[in-house]
């Protein structure tokens, strides 16, 4: 399986690319992966875009060394520089970020349910589906900290949690649920 081609005009020229997801962040290969595998099977020359930053159009927030690495560990094909001629360039951001692909159908893929508002049904449906009870779902918040403050209860019932964890690793959470407090 090819992995990648170094050189700009290589891939500039290359026509047969017909699907390019490009990345502006690693974690993002995880949120693709089931659309590339699922092209791929078709035959669809469905490939990755792992520009370094320099020339990425997010800027300087993208963490390449770690992209690269994942998908070289998952064998999946990506290319360092867009293809202008490809057929169709999805990206979880903005449209603005696929400004390269002057020939390309662009594509705004979202992911995340709960994070948009008009997806928010889909978070609420979840919850009750999982009997996990909630008063207020927070959506549209802008990218930083998120800060959770609540009141134990007297019955030793701790009722705010936070879990970080690091980014393009799986989040793995084990949970006890006491049904007497």
């Amino acid at each position: 399986m090819e992995k990648y081609k170094e050189c700009e005009t290589e891939i500039k020229s290359d026509t047969n690319t017909d699907v390019e997801f490009y990345l502006v962040d690693a974690f993002e290969i995880f949120h693709f992966e089931p659309f590339y595998i699922e092209l791929r099977k078709k035959n669809i020359n469905a490939v990755f875009i792992a520009e370094p930053w320099e020339t990425n159009t997010s800027g300087k927030w993208f963490d390449y060394d770690s992209a690269i690495k994942i998908l070289d560990e998952k064998g999946y094909v990506y290319h360092k520089f867009v293809n202008v001629n490809c057929k169709c360039a999805i990206t979880t951001q903005q449209k603005d970020i696929l400004k390269k692909y002057t020939n390309a159908k662009k594509i705004q893929l979202i992911y995340g349910i709960g994070f948009l508002k008009k997806v928010q049904f889909q978070l609420k449906d979840f919850l009750k589906t999982h009997g996990l009870r909630y008063d207020y779902l927070l959506c549209d918040m802008p990218m930083g900290e998120r800060i959770l403050v609540n009141d134990d209860k007297p019955s030793g019932l701790k009722t705010a949690y936070a879990v970080s964890k690091k980014r393009d690793e799986p989040l793995n959470i084990d949970f006890v649920i006491n049904e007497s407090l």
